[in-house]
């Protein structure tokens, strides 16, 4: 569970707790370190920072479906996700993180 979140250095900073115990403080925590290049192709492979749409082509005429890019993933995560879109991104990357580590890909 995330307990909270802060991006510095370069990298999205993500406090765990444990589900079944409270930590009064976050030196408890388990403090993992995400570089922002990260996160920011997570944002976009899943398309958090953008909205489906039909546009229809100058010339051709014909409609076709695309993706519209609302702002660069981290800017987009700043300053126009909601509260809801920032949280969705951040348990995203964590579960990425939580599979590359049961899957032993993670190094130390």
């Amino acid at each position: 569970m995330i307990a909270e979140s802060l991006i510095e250095d370069n990298n999205l900073v993500l406090y765990l707790e444990n589900r079944y115990e409270y930590f009064s403080t976050l030196d408890e925590c388990v403090q993992v370190n995400i570089p922002l290049h990260v996160f920011a192709k997570l944002i976009r492979d899943e398309g958090l920072n953008s909205y489906a749409t039909q546009k229809m082509h100058p010339v051709k005429k014909f409609v076709y479906k695309t993706r519209v890019e609302i702002a660069e993933p981290i800017a987009w995560y700043e300053s126009d996700a909601t509260r809801a879109a920032q949280q969705w991104a951040r348990e995203a990357m964590l579960k990425q993180v939580l599979t590359l580590v049961a899957e032993g890909e993670v190094s130390q």
